[in-house]
């Protein structure tokens, strides 16, 4: 019963990253002329629904590392053609938390990587033949 619950909770967790990621989409790449603060907004919204363990099938599933990935390059446009030092600032903290998150779930997607070559060499090194 635990483990349904687990993976309920976890395929929620999946649709709102997605649900999440058309809006930045949307906000970010579809729009002319986005807001820093509706994309920090977003972020802030990335940052509260993403688990801290959060896997690298559950990233490849949703697709909000690419989509995160894209906005950021939209960010960086956005603040060089920022009007103003306070456009600008914004657009800064939209990129800093950006990348913060991105390099949050790079470490994350490594551990589950390194995880999963250790145990590899471990089913490895049980499945080794011994003598005849």
């Amino acid at each position: 019963v635990k483990s349904s619950s687990s993976t309920a909770a976890a395929a929620a967790t999946e649709q709102r990253l997605i649900q999440l990621g058309e809006l930045i989409t949307k906000e970010s790449l579809n729009n002319p002329t986005p807001t820093a603060e509706t994309c920090r907004d977003l972020l802030t919204e990335f940052q509260k629904e993403t688990p801290h363990n959060i896997s690298l099938a559950s990233l490849e599933a949703t697709g909000v590392a690419k989509v995160l990935v894209k906005a950021r390059k939209s960010f960086k446009r956005h603040k060089r053609t920022a009007s103003g030092t306070s456009e600008e600032e914004a657009w800064d903290n939209v990129l800093q938390a950006t990348t913060a998150l991105i390099d949050e779930w790079k470490a994350l997607v490594e551990k589950d990587e390194a995880k999963s070559k250790q145990a590899k060499k471990s089913i490895k090194a049980k499945a080794s033949p011994g003598p005849p």
